[in-house]
Formats: structure tokens, sequence, C-alpha cells
């Protein structure tokens, strides 16, 4: 073989090596961030869904609220009203 072709192949090949390593090592930067999106999205979708429970227990206390109230007052007017009819 020619030794001018086998060096020119080898520096071809050493600079094919070379991008694919950097190929590789930018795949492997492309992962971790899509892995750190995916965990910050997931974050903020649990914080979104925390507060909206929140929220919907909040409601649910004040119409509990309301109709304890509202019984406090109409049950002894109604218990009167059974007994003395």
């Amino acid at each position: 073989e020619d030794p001018d072709v086998t060096a020119g192949l080898a520096g071809y090949v050493n600079d094919v090596r070379d991008h694919i390593n950097e190929a590789r090592e930018d795949a492997a930067y492309l992962s971790e961030k899509c892995r750190s999106l995916l965990e910050t999205s997931e974050r903020l979708l649990e914080r979104h869904h925390n507060i909206c429970r929140q929220r919907a227990d909040d409601r649910l206390n004040q119409m509990v609220f309301v109709l304890t109230v509202a019984t406090a007052i109409f049950a002894p007017v109604q218990f009167l009203a059974g007994v003395y009819g």
C-alpha cells in the first residue's frame, strides 16, 4: 500500500472519530437538558394540581360552613314547630 494514502486515511478516520465523539457529547448534553426540562415540568404540574385542589377544598369548606350555619338557624325552629305544631 501507498504510505501517503494510509496516512491520509488515518487522518480521515481520526477526523470522523472526533466528529462522532462530539456528536455523542452533544447528544448526552441534550439528553440531560431534556431530563431537566421534564423534571421541571412535572414539578410545575404537581404544584398547579396542588393549587387547584386547595381551591376546591376551600370552596367545599365554605359551602359546609354556610350549610352548618343554616342548619343551626333552622333546626331549632323546625324542632319547635314539630313539638308545638
